[in-house]
């Protein structure tokens, strides 16, 4: 009898690991974004981000330390856009929330 391995699972981050990660991304102001706030909010973590759009928002965030004020609005874009799918700023200025 021949045993089939399985390839390992891969490493699934906790809702708190999720949430503390989600923070180091950002410049936390104010009590509503600690760590106690979000697990309280999102007890069961963030949606899953694909590896590719996560990368890409890991490089946009290193280039945005070195010029925040040339690549802020792109970072915003890139942010709302991509990750969170909203529409683009031109869409919501032509295509206001109704």
């Amino acid at each position: 009898m021949t045993t089939t391995k399985r390839p390992p699972r891969p490493y699934t981050p906790s809702a708190a690991e999720q949430h503390a990660e989600w923070l180091g991304l950002l410049r936390p102001e104010g009590p509503f974004l600690t760590l106690p706030a979000l697990t309280e909010a999102l007890p069961h973590g963030l949606d899953t981000v694909p590896d590719t759009v996560r990368d890409r928002i890991r490089r946009a965030w290193a280039e945005l330390q070195d010029a925040p004020d040339l690549l802020g609005p792109g970072w915003f874009e890139l942010v709302l856009g991509e990750l969170l799918r909203f529409p683009s700023s031109a869409d919501r200025r032509v295509h206001p929330s109704s």
